[in-house]
């Protein structure tokens, strides 16, 4: 049975708070550390999972477990098949599926209330029916699944996907306060806000924040980043300083790599193909602004 509410407790706070509610928080960090089960008498931690390929959901955190009397309470099962890891590999992302992450991370960023229902209603039906979907994990001692993973990047020295080879999957951040150091050397997507654009001789940097400016992360555009893009690249990004400057807001979305720089979260960032401004890619973006 999914878990919709919680309580939370900290620092002489507490009180309950429903899943939708958990990222709209003003003190979502600290919330989303100090989460238990609103069950009477159960007093398990809870895990908050933020929206990613999913909607958010709530899980018991890992060695901990409901009183057997809550809804939640399920006996753990000794027969789950264990997973071997045999290798590893990463495989470059078609253009087509990075287009489609950039643009859905802008329309669920930007999702009304009706939207977000729907959405919610969907994913729910979803998960009812993976819920349903029984398998078997019946073994005998010692056996276990043998795993080869493989990791999206948008780097070229990934290997190019064969066709019908289905892209490797990629985490969304809806959210630059989901961001942790878990999250340090995979290709992920990302959405914020725009608040600063710093353009040098050998590279440029977006300075991005969360809705709630508590949070704020580099975006790099280094030498690869040039190569890769079109030959006016230099002058869009001039462009989006200036109509930043203007007053205009806007918002980036990209994919790359989530790197640790002078100690703080950033990403680097590959190509303009892995950028979006507005839902759009930035020259389209800067010849609609004139």
């Amino acid at each position: 049975m999914s878990i919709l509410d919680a309580n939370f407790r900290y620092d002489g706070n507490e009180g309950s708070i429903s899943l939708e509610d958990i990222s709209k928080h003003e003190d979502y960090e600290v919330i989303r550390e100090n989460l238990f089960c609103s069950t009477d008498g159960c007093d398990c931690p809870l895990l908050y999972i933020p929206r990613g390929k999913y909607s958010e959901y709530l899980k018991k955190r890992n060695g901990s477990s409901h009183i057997e009397s809550c809804m939640h309470f399920a006996p753990t099962d000794s027969n789950r098949r264990s997973r071997r890891i045999v290798g590893t590999s990463k495989s470059r992302l078609r253009d087509d599926h990075v287009a489609s992450i950039l643009r859905g991370l802008y329309d669920a960023y930007n999702e009304t209330a009706e939207d977000r229902e729907k959405r919610l209603a969907h994913d729910r039906e979803k998960a009812r029916q993976r819920r349903n979907n029984k398998v078997n994990t019946s073994k005998t001692e010692n056996e276990y699944d043998e795993v080869y993973v493989n990791s999206a990047t948008t780097s070229a020295s990934g290997e190019a996907l064969a066709e019908g080879e289905r892209n490797p999957p990629v985490r969304r951040r809806y959210s630059l306060l989901d961001l942790s150091n878990n999250d340090i050397g995979e290709t992920e997507g990302i959405i914020g806000e725009l608040v600063e654009v710093q353009n040098d001789e050998e590279r440029s940097i977006l300075i991005l924040s969360d809705k709630s400016r508590k949070r704020k992360l580099n975006v790099y555009l280094e030498q690869v980043f040039f190569e890769n893009s079109p030959v006016n690249i230099n002058n869009n990004l001039v462009a989006l300083n200036e109509l930043l400057i203007s007053g205009r807001e806007i918002q980036i979305s990209c994919l790359g790599e989530v790197v640790l720089r002078n100690d703080s979260l950033g990403m680097l960032t590959l190509r303009e193909k892995d950028l979006r401004v507005d839902r759009v890619p930035l020259g389209v973006f800067i010849l609609n602004s004139k």
